[in-house]
């Protein structure tokens, strides 16, 4: 319990309650309590995950998390993020609310592309496409695009068999960060097919 409380103070306090509530009401009671605690616990982490803005070190080398690395690097007229968890309808409204509290800290007219690093995202339902399907059209409609980086091969097939289909080109799918930022900058686009790729088991 030491240890854990060390570790993670969340799952130290679920133990703490577990046991004592197996003490007070029964080794059942106690268990289904904890059980309860921890399924809550991952429905939390899930609609509200980790959701970063990266910025650049090492000339670009890396992009890494600007609240962890204070010397990362942050162009005004590009947006890089990450979300590190499944997209789906119980946290789309998460990701909406922190992509766009994010673009209101740039100044009026400068932000020209956004870039969502999507390594961390394993799947992706209808109503998370269809939420990215109209966050791409209002971005459209404001003179930015978005750019989807790192998407692993079940969710490029998510994105290839949705309205978002159409979308997957290599003008705005890339395997990596630096590629799409080679590309804003200079329309170099030499190995963006890989980024594209799809098929049944992904």
């Amino acid at each position: 319990m030491k240890v854990l409380y060390a570790h993670n103070r969340r799952e130290f306090y679920i133990l703490l309650t577990t046991f004592l509530a197996t003490l007070i009401l029964g080794v059942q009671e106690g268990l289904l309590l904890g059980v309860s605690l921890s399924i809550m616990m991952m429905i939390y982490n899930t609609t509200s995950p980790h959701m970063t803005e990266l910025g650049s070190i090492q000339n670009g080398k890396l992009y890494r998390n600007i609240a962890r690395f204070t010397q990362a690097h942050i162009r005004d007229d590009v947006l890089i993020f990450r979300f590190d968890a499944p997209l789906y309808f119980a946290n789309k409204d998460y990701f909406v609310e922190n992509l766009y509290r994010w673009m209101k800290q740039r100044k009026d007219g400068v932000l020209t592309s956004v870039i969502f690093d999507a390594e961390a995202v394993n799947s992706m339902d209808i109503t998370a496409i269809l939420m990215l399907k109209k966050i791409i059209d209002n971005l459209k409609q404001q003179g930015i695009k978005l750019y989807i980086t790192n998407a692993i091969g079940p969710v490029r097939d998510d994105l290839n068999n949705s309205p978002l289909g159409d979308y997957m080109c290599e003008e705005s799918m890339f395997t990596t960060i630096q590629n799409a930022i080679d590309y804003i900058d200079h329309g170099i686009s030499d190995v963006n097919h890989i980024a594209l790729q799809t098929g049944t088991k992904g």
